[in-house]
């Protein structure tokens, strides 16, 4: 993150460096150039309103008395006729004042080129640029890059005659200035990078902190340990927001995690009972020699209990694969009812031989869009419920009623029924009612979670209306779909 900040911020910082050092410089030479245009300015005019009639002493006159500095050289032309110089006081004036004696201007007024090829002449590399224009006044700025010298000059009339003024001026004070300024913004630049550097360290040491506090506490928790949850110091950030997320999705694993192990140790103890009676009548057989209907008792007996374990694996994977969804549901057109009168027949037989009466009504030609065979199970789950709570001489009732949006299966019997605690879990996995555990007949306590996920798997829901000793009504709502509303029509 250091580096990716430094990558970012660096070249923002210096590019703001760069712009700041070329507007400085910028307006450094053209405060230079503008010192050097009033001084030629304050020559001109001065030359102009002096009453001395000689030339040579007006120009000696004026190019002293107006100098302002000793650093700048002024001279006077006429016609490129040299009339007047500024004495040379220093060594760095003696640059400028040497470029302006050997100069040898043809005329600087309207032809400023002429000027600069005059420089050209003695062998000397110049810079020109372009004339500046003020007022009435025209200027010509030229530099002398042999010797570092700024030069401008400017023609002007004076007594019908015409006159140039040049005005020089060694460049090294201006150097010095600018390379100030570029040691104070390369010092300024290292020292910014450096404490930006630091910062964004500290900026994202103190960010990621969390995080390692996260991961370290995430790394502790495991399958014995699931209950246990990340701490949230700052709940709306987002960090915290993460940590809400993460810790939802621990209480998830964990709710996962003990239906599984509960769903393991009630499928274990399921199938030890009739593992424990096949094994028990095995070894009763085996004990001694015994007659052929001793053999086959005890034959019947263990396909009974083979069965009974073959039907609650069945269950199992069937919700297996409704839970993980490996097996995608086989969605066709279908006739409900159709479904429903298959599965009523088939149990009707069944209990028929129990004594249970079983009665089917409803609407006919219900087009369904469905998995039939999870249809099936879950139709036939709920008649199996009902006729084996169903005491001897009892009802089973089954209607099928369709509304305009909805197809209702109600299946109501004069059972046992039950209490409201048990009505409220009779949907959970190997969940059976206490009094009913000792009964041969007693189911896995895994057909109606079948019929209640299969339900939900067409996005429909179930019901169920019980009463100790007056009988059960279980109500499966399914919703049909456009293409089955159009087809019913």
């Amino acid at each position: 993150m250091t580096i990716w900040f430094l990558a970012v911020f660096a070249p923002l910082l210096i590019t703001f460096s760069a712009y700041v050092y070329s507007q400085v410089s910028r307006d450094l030479q053209r405060q230079f150039d503008k010192a050097l245009q009033r001084n030629a300015q304050a020559t001109s005019s001065y030359f102009q309103f002096s009453t001395d009639n000689n030339i040579s002493r007006r120009a000696q006159e004026t190019v002293h008395e107006v100098r302002m500095d000793h650093d700048v050289s002024t001279a006077i032309f006429k016609e490129g006729k040299l009339l007047a110089i500024s004495d040379p006081d220093t060594s760095k004036e003696m640059t400028a004042t040497g470029i302006l004696s050997d100069l040898r201007f043809q005329g600087l007024g309207y032809s400023p080129t002429k000027a600069v090829r005059a420089l050209d002449s003695e062998g000397r590399k110049t810079v020109r640029s372009l004339s500046v224009v003020e007022g009435s006044d025209r200027f010509l700025f030229v530099t002398e890059l042999t010797n570092s010298v700024r030069l401008v000059g400017i023609s002007f009339e004076a007594d019908n005659e015409t006159y140039e003024v040049v005005v020089a001026e060694p460049l090294e004070e201006l150097f010095v200035q600018l390379r100030r300024i570029r040691q104070i913004l390369f010092v300024g630049l290292g020292t910014a990078l450096a404490l930006s550097a630091v910062g964004a360290f500290l900026l994202a040491k103190k960010s990621l902190s969390p995080i390692v506090t996260i991961s370290e506490q995430a790394a502790h928790i495991s399958a014995t340990n699931l209950s246990e949850r990340l701490a949230v110091a700052h709940p709306k950030d987002e960090l915290g927001q993460l940590v809400t997320v993460i810790n939802s999705l621990l209480s998830r694993l964990d709710t996962s995690f003990q239906l599984m192990v509960k769903f393991i140790a009630d499928a274990s103890h399921e199938f030890r009972t009739p593992l424990a009676i096949i094994q028990g009548e095995s070894e009763v057989s085996l004990a001694r020699e015994r007659g052929s209907e001793e053999y086959k008792e005890s034959l019947r007996i263990t396909l009974e209990q083979s069965k009974r374990m073959s039907h609650l694996v069945a269950n199992m994977l069937a919700l297996a694969r409704l839970d993980t969804g490996s097996q995608p549901l086989q969605h066709k057109e279908l006739f409900f009812d159709n479904v429903v009168a298959e599965c009523y027949k088939n149990v009707r037989l069944l209990a028929g031989l129990k004594g249970v009466h079983v009665s089917f009504e409803g609407s006919q030609h219900i087009s369904f869009r469905g998995d039939e065979e999870l249809l099936k199970r879950m139709t036939t789950n709920l008649l199996d419920n009902a006729v084996r709570y169903t005491p001897s001489g009892g009802c089973v009732d089954v209607k099928l009623v369709r509304d305009y949006a909805s197809v209702r299966l109600v299946v109501s019997d004069t059972g046992i029924g039950m209490a409201p605690h048990h009505a409220a879990r009779v949907f959970d996995r190997f969940y059976r009612i206490a009094q009913s555990l000792n009964s041969s007949d007693s189911g896995s306590g895994l057909g109606l979670s079948i019929v209640k996920m299969a339900a939900e798997a067409h996005r429909g829901s179930v019901e169920l209306l019980s009463y100790p000793g007056q009988g059960s009504t279980f109500t499966v709502f399914l919703p049909l779909s456009q293409h089955s509303d159009i087809l019913n029509t």
